[in-house]
């Protein structure tokens, strides 16, 4: 879908203070209230006229632009309003506002929020005068739909497959919230891990079908990565336009991939290494930033691409470029299929191409546990749109329940990384329970053994999903045993099976 070109504004974490909204003395030394008087002026003017430089059509605010909460309902009122009315008025364009972690706090957070915040939200959105609006809210600039979400709240996942289901179709999907979904390369999380924010991780899922950009702030920190698995794309940016530190500079960390092999989806040891929560995303990760500094970006909007420029609050030259989505380069979903339980033999695991890729001559590469291979060699040839692959794991079963990965990369002729697809699996092979044997000592231990195993009777197996269970109960010849011997075993041709 084709539509016109514009840019827009990101600004992060404000925290808009003043000494007024606290107690005497309480927040003297305030470093958010340092800030407002000697820097932000400043960094909100150069904001201006770069949004001038640009012809910004709007600006997106997200999140904590008050350092709230302040001490009553009427202070945090008369803060956001002061906020909102410095904010928007010294950018000069529309602006958007999205519910920080901050806005939330104490009983009268949300409904200061809903009082000053929710009636403006519905202005924007072309509601008649006094309407307010619900502070998860959705808009159409052309043909690219904006998504805004209070990542406080249970109920954005609801919200954004409404919206989705509204809009089947728009060029571009950009999402809007305070909190981070995915950690950034350093292992920070914000003040809600992914876990709390998506535990199930439906709402990344459901992103990741749109290929949505999902702008955010709360880290303090600029942070960017981009993450595809099989259900798609996802791409997060993480801006910090707090400036409480006057000589704070920009670091520019470094960049993803920098080498032949990054290129190719080989994995870099990062600082977030350290960290599971970024250990449980890292399969799916295929590029990844972090930096330093107070900034602000500028998103630039065309039919070929979508690029975000890094402003730093005391420079005018842009820091940094990103390229958030291009269709010639962006790496894509490899649907991958893999069989529900994994024996010791070879299972096969089916790929799909994406369609764009599906005439290029590519080879797949797989990251597989340890001691797991492909048959026939890795990485194998893949010249056409599907493909079925034979992996091998280890004859040595599995007894305990723990996690395996599988990582799939599609590489171009040049070695570049194209599409990529992962799966995490928690894997544990079937026990084998024989029923009791009359004739051994008590009290008895049945034997535990991969599938295959003689004598075999109850059978568990563990997928990613569920627990099996598969038992034979009935046997003619089984004589049960006397209840002073039985154990609480098997003693009869039913069985109760009790899990904890």
């Amino acid at each position: 879908m084709k539509g016109a070109s514009y840019a827009f504004l990101a600004v992060g974490d404000l925290h808009y203070d003043r000494e007024a909204f606290h107690v005497p003395g309480a927040a003297a030394d305030d470093g958010y209230i340092a800030m407002w008087k000697a820097r932000m002026p400043a960094f909100l003017d150069r904001m201006a006229r770069r949004a001038r430089a640009e012809r910004a059509a709007f600006a997106l605010q997200l999140g904590d632009f008050a350092n709230a909460p302040f001490a009553d309902f009427d202070i945090q009122c008369r803060a956001l309003e002061e906020a909102w009315t410095r904010i928007d008025s010294a950018l000069g364009v529309t602006t958007y506002p999205v519910m920080g972690n901050h806005e939330s706090y104490k009983a009268h957070g949300y409904p200061a929020y809903r009082h000053v915040m929710t009636p403006k939200i519905a202005a924007l959105l072309g509601a008649p005068s006094g309407a307010s609006h619900d502070v998860h809210y959705a808009f159409m600039r052309g043909v690219d739909l904006f998504v805004a979400i209070d990542t406080n709240r249970a109920d954005m996942f609801d919200f954004v497959q409404e919206t989705f289901a509204r809009h089947p179709e728009s060029r571009y999907v950009f999402v809007m919230g305070h909190a981070p979904i995915l950690p950034s390369s350093t292992g920070q999380v914000g003040y809600l891990t992914p876990f709390e924010l998506d535990p199930r991780g439906r709402l990344l899922a459901l992103l990741q079908s749109r290929n949505a950009i999902y702008l955010c702030g709360d880290l303090h920190t600029l942070g960017f990565c981009e993450y595809v698995g099989s259900e798609g794309r996802f791409v997060q940016i993480a801006a910090s336009s707090v400036c409480t530190d006057a000589k704070r500079a920009f670091q520019d960390g470094p960049d993803y991939p920098a080498t032949t092999e990054e290129a190719a989806g080989a994995r870099r040891a990062v600082g977030g290494d350290a960290s599971p929560v970024w250990r449980r995303f890292r399969d799916g990760m295929v590029r990844h930033w972090v930096g330093d500094g107070a900034m602000f970006y500028v998103v630039h909007v065309s039919d070929a691409r979508v690029v975000a420029t890094l402003h730093l609050h005391d420079r005018e030259e842009p820091a940094k470029m990103f390229v958030l989505h291009d269709a010639d380069t962006d790496v894509q979903p490899l649907g991958m299929d893999l069989p529900r339980y994994f024996t010791p033999g070879a299972n096969a695991v089916s790929l799909r191409k994406p369609p764009s890729l599906a005439a290029l001559p590519t080879a797949v590469a797989f990251d597989l546990p340890e001691g797991w291979k492909v048959e026939g060699g890795n990485p194998v040839a893949m010249p056409g749109a599907e493909a079925t692959v034979r992996i091998v794991r280890p004859a040595e079963p599995r007894l305990s329940r723990r996690p395996e990965r599988i990582r799939a990369r599609l590489l171009d002729g040049e070695g570049r990384l194209r599409a990529n697809a992962f799966a995490i699996f928690l894997h544990q092979d079937v026990l084998d329970v024989p029923r009791h044997d009359s004739a051994a000592r008590l009290p008895h231990r049945p034997p535990m053994g991969f599938e295959g195993a003689p004598g075999r009777r109850l059978e568990f197996s563990w997928d990613e999903e569920r627990l099996h269970v598969a038992a034979r109960l009935r046997d003619e010849t089984f004589s049960p045993l006397p209840p002073e011997a039985a154990e609480a075993w098997w003693t009869g041709p039913s069985l109760e099976l009790f899990l904890d």
